[in-house]
């Protein structure tokens, strides 16, 4: 083949690999120095909403799977408050057990500035002022170990301790209501099973002493419930 006819070929082929190099890497960035133009850059658009940038930190958790968790399960009332109830207490506790044990002040307080731009307005706040209370009281609360070999004596003092903390960190009335049923049952059957461990008590008053308590609990039962109309 005569050189001509080579050079024919070549310089087709060679323009149009340049072609395909050219759109397959992005051109350098003028105003960007370095290769730093490369790097993802927030939109100008969401700079007003969101003047505070991603971190570039790598956090120890997944919020994807917490906001998922949030959405799903935590909703308002008519007035915008939120609606507090054992769901609620249960996805709390669930969110904490997926993060790292003893996991830092900054961890948190970076969820709730998550949770806030995730849910706007007032459910946004309240979730992430919740959350944060929430984990501040577990936090004081792991303090506190129920001895492994304790009888209900024991295990009703740690309980009422941590319904102390509850009222300490999330107010009486948030820790009514996420906490109020399943404190009062726990109390209920740690008191029975106290009065039954209870050497000193005859059997005659161990059963009155249990009438007395099931009496107690059923009440407090029909006042959680509020009156019927019929």
């Amino acid at each position: 083949m005569s050189p001509a006819r080579n050079n024919t070929i070549y310089y087709p082929l060679a323009a149009l690999l340049a072609l395909a190099l050219y759109w397959l890497y992005p051109s350098a960035d003028p105003h960007a120095p370095g290769t730093d133009n490369l790097n993802w850059r927030q939109p100008v658009q969401l700079d007003s909403a969101y003047p505070q940038l991603i971190s570039p930190r790598r956090w120890p958790f997944d919020f994807t799977t917490f906001e998922g968790r949030f959405a799903s399960r935590v909703g308002t009332d008519e007035a915008g408050r939120l609606e507090l109830d054992p769901m609620l207490a249960d996805t709390l506790e669930q969110t904490l057990l997926h993060l790292p044990e003893n996991t830092s002040e900054e961890v948190l307080q970076r969820i709730v500035v998550l949770l806030r731009k995730s849910f706007p307005g007032s459910k946004g706040e309240q979730l992430a002022e919740l959350f944060h209370n929430y984990a501040a009281y577990r936090r004081e609360e792991s303090r506190f170990q129920t001895p492994a070999a304790g009888g209900a004596k024991e295990a009703l003092a740690a309980l009422r301790n941590s319904i102390e903390l509850q009222h300490k960190y999330l107010g009486s009335e948030a820790a009514e209501r996420l906490y109020g049923e399943r404190n009062a049952l726990t109390t209920y059957l740690l008191s029975r099973r106290e009065i039954r461990e209870d050497s000193s008590l005859s059997p005659a008053r161990k059963q009155e002493r249990l009438d007395t308590l099931e009496r107690e609990y059923q009440q407090r039962g029909l006042e959680s419930e509020g009156p019927t109309h019929e």
